[in-house]
């Protein structure tokens, strides 16, 4: 037994040395930090490096709020992606009109909106945010995702890493790049294999161009199976955490933004691509 434990001790006594170095990052979306002598939340800066490669990180927006909610708040969580954000200009974003039209609708309250949404994200991603929302004293969740399931992180047309891992690869990947040492491994790991065809520089959606998928692609009933997952987490943490959950779809504007590429189908015949 204690030929056993020594490992396991090294790596703990390793990862105690990281951390006392200061080496790595924290991986909570929010961070503990006090203003004029208050304890508050702020978002924390490095939270997507264990989903992104280096350079391609993106980052939340600024946000600051109680670690008690006061008695006369209304405090909802937003969740989404770059449309939830409101890239390209956050300030006119949908999550500030509500904030906005909640302030008239409910005089006398405080109302706290707090959009943890994040650019090029997925459900992958927002299931971690909302695991670190469900002791924040929410009222109202709003749940606005799904646009970027295809090609954000671990999706079938990702350029940020691996494509369709299995759901227990992603859940064992991200426990160990929670860790220190975990996050020196993947630093490591990076620095020897290169880019491998990772973008150098963040480049929008003409990252994907090289990485199309078709609607018939054979992974895409993995991408369907763990976004259907991912998501029933999503509403079940909600749920418990006491908040009123509102799903909202997604909608789509195909006339006047048409997709980037389109593939015919694999089992057209010559005579039917010819026409």
């Amino acid at each position: 037994m204690v030929a056993l434990a020594v490992p396991f001790v090294n790596l703990v006594l390793l990862e105690l040395v990281l951390r006392t170095l200061g080496y790595g990052y924290p991986t909570d979306f929010f961070l503990r930090t006090r203003v004029d002598g208050k304890p508050v939340f702020i978002e924390n800066q490095q939270f997507s490096k264990r989903y992104f490669p280096p350079g391609l990180e993106r980052t939340p927006r600024p946000l600051i709020f109680s670690t008690i909610k006061p008695a006369d708040t209304l405090r909802l969580f937003l969740f989404g992606e770059s449309a939830a954000m409101g890239d390209p200009e956050p300030s006119f974003g949908f999550g500030r009109i509500l904030e906005v039209l909640l302030r008239e609708a409910v005089p006398g309250r405080k109302v706290e909106v707090i959009n943890t949404a994040v650019t090029a994200i997925n459900s992958h991603v927002i299931r971690e945010i909302a695991r670190d929302c469900a002791d924040k004293q929410g009222d109202y969740w709003i749940v606005y995702l799904g646009n970027n399931e295809v090609v954000g992180p671990f999706g079938a047309g990702t350029v940020f890493g691996d494509q369709t891992p299995s759901r227990a690869f992603i859940r064992a990947n991200l426990a160990l790049k929670s860790t220190r040492l975990g996050q020196l491994l993947d630093a490591l790991r990076d620095r020897l294999s290169g880019k491998g065809g990772v973008p150098a520089t963040w480049e929008g959606m003409e990252m994907f161009l090289k990485q199309q998928v078709a609607q018939d692609d054979p992974r895409m009933a993995r991408v369907y199976q763990q976004f259907a997952d991912n998501l029933g987490d999503i509403l079940r943490l909600g749920e418990q955490a006491g908040a009123k959950v509102l799903l909202s779809s997604v909608p789509s504007n195909l006339k006047d933004a048409a997709p980037f590429a389109s593939q015919h189908r694999r089992d057209l015949t010559p005579g039917e691509n010819a026409t």
